[in-house]
């Protein structure tokens, strides 16, 4: 399915915002927060009835995140385990 919507360019420098911040679970939680507002843009749009976002450490600065989206009327999507880097200098 193709969408006539288009995403905000400006979401992608949030993962040199996350690789430059500190290995802290405030910056876990600023993971879970962006991989939200990514999305935002669809569910507002209607295109997604909601999103469930999993965050936690999967090794010493490397985070991880499983997402769920719910397109109106269908099965959800699983997005499968994503790795985020984070405290690099």
């Amino acid at each position: 399915m193709t969408s006539r919507l288009k995403a905000d360019p400006a979401i992608g420098h949030r993962y040199n915002e996350l690789a430059r911040a500190g290995d802290s679970d405030d910056t876990l939680l600023r993971l879970r927060d962006f991989i939200f507002e990514a999305v935002k843009w669809l569910v507002d749009a209607g295109e997604l009835e909601r999103v469930e976002v999993e965050v936690g450490r999967f090794a010493p600065g490397t985070f991880f995140y499983e997402a769920r989206y719910f397109p109106p009327g269908r099965e959800p999507i699983e997005s499968g385990k994503q790795l985020v880097s984070v405290g690099a200098d």
